[in-house]
């Protein structure tokens, strides 16, 4: 039997070697290639002030100075209106969007809360030269019962019993709050914008919208008031309630809130997008400095004020598309067009929103069918 012995030997490593390490023994040591060669300073580095952003909705900025007051106005459906407006308006430096509104409140009982009395307090301490009305979810009940008194008229002792909801009693009460409102809006030279009710959830409840709806668009109509329909852009394919939608983008974003009722922060953008469109064409649609009586009314004239060209908006945003101008309030009348302007695109979100037409397809994403590939 073999044995097989394995020797080892051990090397000696001189220890000047061994203490610089391998690569410093194979290239030589860093200080001994610099030397001679002076040492630069380093220098502190300098941080840059951050780029102001430029914000993407051009200033309105008016001559003067002048500020334009919008007045959000309404029950829990119009503090999500506020909301949108308030960021629609956030980047326009002579626009303030203040609002009053008032939940479980409505024009039917004005035992609850007076709207004449507190629409006349905001005007007196602080008068708007717009006002956007959207008010009516908690108006589908009676009218409270009338108090008798000893100067009641005997036609009125009759008629004592409250109104039911949707009667045609109920109907001539609740025509004769909303023209009482809109008679003092109009005394007070104020453009007024009355925002319909949404569909709901409930069944039940989104048929007492509707006929508030057709009731407000037929006070409105008649008084010269722009009343913005926004029931068809919050329902789904079939036409029936959706908590989701496109937003104003395009994209499927949650719209309503777990209630069926409010609206989340993406559809409170697209709700207040609908109002503001209007004020834009109200205030926007003709640059021309006018120097005589709008038509239909015997006002003197007021001056029109051009707006700054606005920059292009970056990758398509509908937020930068409207170029604008703005005017003081006037009485309502529609303004003569401008023969030497043509009429801007519109934005994209009409585009999709509006006139239901598809977003461009981008070559290589998702939505491009094009064959061959590119």
């Amino acid at each position: 039997m073999t044995l097989f012995f394995l020797v080892a030997f051990v090397v000696p490593v001189p220890r000047p070697v061994q203490a610089k390490g391998f690569f410093e023994a194979l290239f030589g040591s860093h200080k001994r290639a610099t030397q001679g060669k002076e040492e630069r300073p380093q220098r502190p580095r300098r941080r840059l002030p951050p780029r102001p952003r430029q914000p993407i909705v051009p200033s309105m900025i008016l001559a003067g100075g002048t500020a334009i007051e919008i007045l959000v106005a309404g029950d829990s459906l119009a503090s999500n209106l506020w909301q949108g407006m308030s960021a629609r308006f956030k980047n326009h430096a002579n626009v303030n969007v203040t609002r009053l509104t008032r939940n479980n409140s409505g024009l039917v009982r004005y035992d609850v809360f007076d709207w004449n009395e507190a629409i006349r307090a905001q005007m007196q301490s602080k008068k708007a030269d717009i006002v956007v009305f959207m008010i009516g979810l908690n108006d589908a009940q009676r009218f409270p019962p009338q108090k008798i008194t000893k100067t009641t008229p005997e036609k009125a002792r009759k008629r004592t019993k409250p109104a039911i909801f949707s009667s045609p009693r109920w109907q001539e009460a609740y025509s004769a709050r909303i023209d009482a409102l809109l008679s003092y809006l109009r005394d007070k030279k104020a453009r007024v914008y009355w925002v319909g009710l949404p569909i709901m959830r409930d069944r039940t409840l989104s048929e007492d919208m509707a006929y508030i709806n057709d009731v407000l668009r037929e006070r409105t109509e008649r008084a010269g008031v722009k009343y913005i329909d926004i029931w068809e852009a919050f329902t789904g394919e079939d036409g029936g309630y959706s908590r989701f939608g496109p937003d104003l983008s395009g994209r499927i974003r949650n719209l309503r809130a777990k209630n069926g009722i409010h609206f989340t922060a993406a559809g409170a953008k697209k709700l207040a997008h609908y109002p503001a469109k209007e004020i834009f064409a109200d205030f926007g649609s003709s640059p021309l400095a006018s120097q005589s009586p709008l038509p239909g009314t015997n006002a003197p004239p007021r001056t029109r004020i051009l707006l700054s060209p606005a920059p292009p908006a970056p990758y398509g945003n509908p937020y930068g598309a409207p170029q604008m101008a703005t005017a003081p309030v006037g009485p309502v009348a529609t303004l003569p067009p401008n023969p030497y302007l043509a009429p801007p695109p519109p934005p994209v979100s009409d585009k999709v929103l509006i006139q239901g037409e598809a977003l461009q397809p981008v070559p290589g994403r998702a939505d491009d069918f094009s064959w061959p590939r590119k």
